[in-house]
């Protein structure tokens, strides 16, 4: 039986150190199912992260009768690649039903507690003739509960009232749109270990009520702040473009778009030049806003590759 072989990213590994449930199921991992041919801690995250997008996708009364069939579909993609592909689904499963209770510390109030009742009975039925599947089940959840305790000793404390769930307000679902239009076009350029890091971003800045704010001015002829826009691939620059890439390699991309051939006091060329980078505030509304939209591109930036 073969393992799933991935490179383990660095980089991606100290960013998840911010996410309380990560690490408080990191060591679980890496016993019950990491040492034993199985997922790392970040496969299974991402595999948590997938199972959110797609009940994201189903309307919230139908979401509990998917668990079976993103059971299944987790079950054919990795069997064959895992030592023990039930116990695989069982740590995903367990670390999605973790992220899942944090939306209400009251867990009679929590809007997804029918999915979360779903998932038990769907792991129930799997361990209950396998004694080796439920023992491990029973370790999990063991270590899990005590890496929750020491590292809230730590200040590591769970996110009560954070929904993972929790469906998009209209004005981010259309800025999501609109961003995915503008990364999708500059994905070529960006340097291949920040490619999930520059996707992230752009969805951060949708859910940013701040920033969104902003991006609903219109400008340059759009029905959004375009000119806003252009400024944060501005303030992407230093750090997401690969260094071969040069500024006009950027300025034939964007330019794509008509609107970006408008001309004002900062694009006087239709986008960017060193110069003009250097002085990308000027368009900016306020210090505030350009320190905000600063701290939320080096949330997601990393500075070495691996």
């Amino acid at each position: 039986m073969t393992t799933i072989g991935n490179e383990i990213d660095l980089n991606e590994a100290r960013d998840l150190m911010d996410e309380t449930l990560y690490v408080n199921a990191l060591h679980a991992i890496w016993h019950v199912e990491a040492d034993c041919g199985g997922l790392t801690p970040q496969e299974v995250w991402r595999e948590t992260e997938w199972l959110r997008e797609e009940m994201l996708k189903t309307k919230r009364p139908n979401r509990q009768h998917m668990v079976e069939t993103l059971y299944l579909h987790l079950k054919r993609k990795y069997t064959e690649k895992t030592t023990n592909v039930d116990k695989t689904i069982m740590c995903i499963m367990m670390l999605f039903a973790d992220r899942l209770i944090t939306a209400k510390k009251d867990q009679s109030q929590n809007p997804n507690k029918e999915i979360i009742r779903r998932i038990v009975m769907v792991l129930c039925s799997k361990i209950k003739d396998d004694a080796d599947l439920k023992k491990d089940m029973a370790t999990m959840l063991a270590l899990m509960d005590k890496a929750g305790t020491e590292n809230e000793e730590k200040g590591y404390m769970i996110p009560w009232g954070l929904d993972i769930l929790a469906d998009a307000p209209e004005w981010s679902i259309q800025l999501k749109a609109v961003f995915k239009t503008y990364a999708d076009m500059a994905d070529p350029l960006i340097q291949g270990h920040l490619l999930v890091s520059f996707g992230t971003l752009w969805d951060e800045l949708a859910e940013d009520s701040q920033f969104a704010a902003e991006m609903k001015t219109s400008t340059l002829g759009q029905n959004f702040n375009l000119q806003l826009l252009f400024n944060v691939y501005g303030l992407l620059y230093p750090n997401f473009y690969n260094t071969k890439v040069g500024i006009a390699t950027i300025a034939k991309t964007v330019g794509a778009n008509p609107y970006a051939r408008n001309k004002d006091k900062c694009y006087s060329r239709g986008y960017f030049t060193p110069r003009e980078i250097e002085r990308f505030d000027h368009a900016i509304k306020s210090q505030q806003l350009l320190d905000h939209i600063n701290q939320i591109i080096q949330k997601h930036y990393t500075t070495k590759s691996v």
